[in-house]
């Protein structure tokens, strides 16, 4: 029984990336942040990949993170990641125009650094990435950031609505309509005012 017992915790441990961590329960994560953490693993898994005989978990982990990357860099969904993933390995533009999946109007998925450079090792594990779907992509960021896919597109679209505005953003990501992205703009100010509002209160002297 303590064999076994030893046994689960060391496979457990082997499960758990250097940089895991958990936001459920906890302050809702910023785009920033989610960015550094899965920046970290890509590197770390693509390193670990270069070295000889590789395992197949960490092969896999690479290409998780590497879709993950590429789903937070551009604020797509899941399966839009998943699809743009394949597109970039297979036919290697750097710009490329897909299918918004809701809307089905064209959006511009363009693929940053360091997936650019570490595109000659991903495109020789594509079977790899044929067996990952939107549910064990999901599951995996839920077991190893606690985290939803929509997350990722969540902070992108927070971080560009800021930055370039509601229309260039609703645009850009191939929405049909205003209504939708003004959800997401409601949400993102009532967030800030309420952040002004707590901030005013505390520091009543």
């Amino acid at each position: 029984m303590k064999k076994l017992q030893k046994k689960f915790q060391k496979n457990k441990m082997n499960r758990v990336p250097r940089h895991w961590v958990k936001f459920i329960g906890g302050k809702p994560p910023t785009f920033e942040e989610l960015y550094h953490i899965i920046r970290s693993n890509l590197e770390e898994y693509f390193n670990l990949v270069k070295l000889p005989n590789p395992k197949r978990a960490y092969i896999k982990r690479l290409m998780y993170y590497a879709i993950a990357y590429l789903q937070i860099t551009n604020g797509l969904r899941a399966s839009e990641a998943i699809f743009a993933m394949k597109e970039f390995l297979t036919k290697g533009n750097k710009k490329f125009k897909m299918l918004a999946e809701k809307s089905n109007k064209e959006r511009w998925v363009l693929v940053a650094e360091p997936l650019v450079s570490m595109a000659p090792m991903l495109k020789t594990y594509l079977d790899t990435l044929k067996n990952i779907n939107r549910g064990n992509y999901k599951e995996f960021l839920r077991y190893n950031m606690g985290i939803n896919p929509h997350t990722l597109r969540y902070v992108f679209i927070k971080k560009a609505v800021k930055k370039i505005g509601a229309e260039d953003t609703m645009v850009y990501m191939g929405y049909k309509d205003f209504k939708h992205l003004l959800e997401y703009y409601r949400t993102i100010r009532s967030e800030e005012r309420l952040e002004e509002l707590i901030n005013e209160i505390i520091n009543i002297e």
